[in-house]
């Protein structure tokens, strides 16, 4: 039998609805089966489809910047100001263990202190906008490695100021595309939005990298569903992509 490789994908487009969209049908057609570790107390694995990929998107704030498959606005906004205002951080330690925002804007060394690594990035670049060294982490290595913890999906944010244009990247180790990988972009490009405001420049392409790209087994039939519709839509010249003020997106999961 031959062996088998995490299949390597790049998927490019205008605005996010439509990366997303494309990621999922590549990784749905694409993708291999495989397993994950669980967060699930009563199993040690879960069944995953998976590739890794590398997402794209030109013009990450442009419209149209939603999907009706991914319900409400209201809920993306909620989770983008977690992300960035830390709302949730008095949670950490009962239902959550780390949030982003603490990774990010309070980042606890081994030793001590703190360090807001997003206010290093907007530093860094008012100085130096050609710098590399613009970036934050999140993974913390006395704490991490820890089989009882869950750890961040989110491993590195990298920033550089091409053309008077701020680019974010990002790098994930592990995903999950339908459930997670939205609100993730959401927040991230509105974070995007709001080191550029700092640094003085415009929003440039966001690009995200994802080493396992992947969807639950319990998600499988909503997958194949989306991907078909999806697909039928385009074909019609009718994409389910909308504005986010559009009233349709006042309902939850609408195709």
């Amino acid at each position: 039998m031959a062996k088998r490789y995490l299949p390597q994908f790049l998927v490019e487009g205008e605005v996010l609805p439509e990366v997303w969209e494309k990621s999922l049908e590549i990784l749905w057609n694409k993708g291999i089966t495989s397993f994950k570790e669980s967060y699930k107390f009563e199993t040690k694995k879960d069944r995953i489809k998976e590739c890794s990929i590398r997402m794209v998107i030109r013009q990450p704030l442009k419209e149209p910047r939603f999907h009706l498959e991914w319900g409400r606005v209201k809920d993306f906004d909620d989770y983008s100001d977690d992300v960035i205002l830390g709302k949730k951080n008095h949670l950490i330690g009962k239902a959550y263990d780390y949030t982003y925002h603490d990774r990010l804007f309070q980042y606890k060394p081994a030793t001590k202190g703190i360090i807001d690594q997003i206010e290093y990035i907007v530093e860094k670049l008012k100085n130096s906008p050609y710098s590399n060294r613009a970036q934050a982490v999140t993974w913390m290595v006395w704490n991490d490695e820890h089989p009882e913890v869950g750890p961040p999906c989110l491993q590195i944010i990298w920033c550089k100021v091409i053309d008077e244009q701020l680019e974010l990247h990002t790098y994930w180790r592990s995903r999950d595309a339908y459930a997670a990988a939205p609100m993730n972009m959401w927040a991230l490009t509105n974070l995007q939005k709001i080191i550029a405001e700092r640094i003085g420049v415009k929003v440039g392409q966001y690009v995200d990298t994802a080493e396992s790209f992947h969807v639950y087994e319990e998600n499988f039939h909503r997958t194949q569903n989306v991907v078909n519709l999806a697909k039928n839509r385009r074909e019609i010249g009718n994409p389910v992509w909308l504005s986010t003020n559009d009233p349709r997106l006042q309902g939850v999961n609408l195709l």
